[in-house]
């Protein structure tokens, strides 16, 4: 149970990350390749320990 919940906190935690440089990509023209990489690349993290979470969850309730 302790790690279903750590899965959803990743996520949660990756998807605001991913905001985060989102927005420095956006207000700063320096970084803004590395910005939507990096944002790219936080926001799909967050989107796999998401899935994760839902389909313990679901696996969890089917038992």
């Amino acid at each position: 149970m302790a790690k279903d919940k750590l899965y959803l906190f990743a996520g949660i935690l990756f998807y605001i990350s991913s905001l985060s440089f989102l927005l420095s990509a956006t207000l700063f023209d320096n970084s803004k390749v590395l910005g939507y990489v990096l944002f790219l690349v936080l926001f799909s993290l967050g989107t796999l320990f998401t899935i994760l979470y839902t389909k313990k969850k679901t696996l969890s309730k089917k038992n």
